[in-house]
Formats: structure tokens, sequence, C-alpha cells
């Protein structure tokens, strides 16, 4: 989750971004809550101080609103890019064990491969996705 979103700063209309309530409901039910950042930056483009700080910070509100340290973290954009060295350290550093990207064949080093689908893609997407036909794929690349 994106925690500024859920804070009423996002780029979108607030029924597409869970609430606080909503995050609670999910967590109560057995769902893991992981970090997506503060205001969902690419972090290819971050030096160490402000990788820092969007990790820190969507960690500590998870916190102070949900009762939990987030330990999981899923890169923004995803890609290869959007992801560095100093990224990784700073994720560390700030208390993140799991970080999750994109393809599987192109992630940064020490990353987890993600897929996700959404409520428009069908069933030949999601066997696609599946089957690894977006394994290496990189959406803005």
């Amino acid at each position: 989750m994106v925690t500024d979103w859920s804070e009423g700063a996002s780029p979108w209309a607030t029924d597409e971004v869970l609430s606080w309530r909503d995050l609670a409901r999910l967590a109560a039910a057995g769902v893991e809550i992981g970090s997506h950042s503060a205001t969902h930056p690419d972090f290819g483009r971050l030096d160490a101080a402000a990788a820092r700080e969007e990790l820190c910070r969507s960690r500590a509100m998870i916190d102070a609103r949900l009762g939990f340290m987030p330990t999981s973290f899923a890169i923004p954009l995803g890609q290869s890019a959007n992801w560095t060295p100093v990224a990784m350290r700073a994720a560390k550093a700030a208390g993140y064990d799991l970080v999750y990207a994109q393809a599987e064949e192109t992630r940064s080093a020490g990353t987890i491969a993600r897929t996700f689908i959404t409520g428009f893609d069908n069933m030949r997407v999601f066997s696609a996705a599946l089957s690894g036909v977006f394994d290496r794929w990189e959406e803005w690349g």
C-alpha cells in the first residue's frame, strides 16, 4: 500500500484507494499488508536519503495506523530501472525482509518476482502470466 494515498493524497479518486479502515479489515482477516512506499516514487531516481525517507515513513505510518511494521515491500513501477543497490540497502536498513519486483528474468538482484493481475485482465492474460510469458517483460522499458 502507498501510505500517503490512504491518507488522502492519491492522484486518483478516493474510492480507488483502500482506506485505513479497509486495510485494517483486510489485515484482521489475515491478508498480508506490505508497503509500496509513502508517495510511489521511482526509486531508480532517488538518492540514499530520499529512498530511506520513503521506506521508513511508509513503514512507520503503517505501524501507527495498523499496529504492525510490515516486512515486505513492492517496488513502485516494479521494473529493473526502478530499483538500485542504494535502494536495496535502504530497504534492508529500514527493516524490509522481502522486496518484490516485477519480471522474473529482469528483476534486480535480491528481489522476488511478482506478477500482478488486474480487474481488466481476462483468463487469457492470467494463464499467460502463470505460464511465464511475462517473465522478461519490462512494461515501461
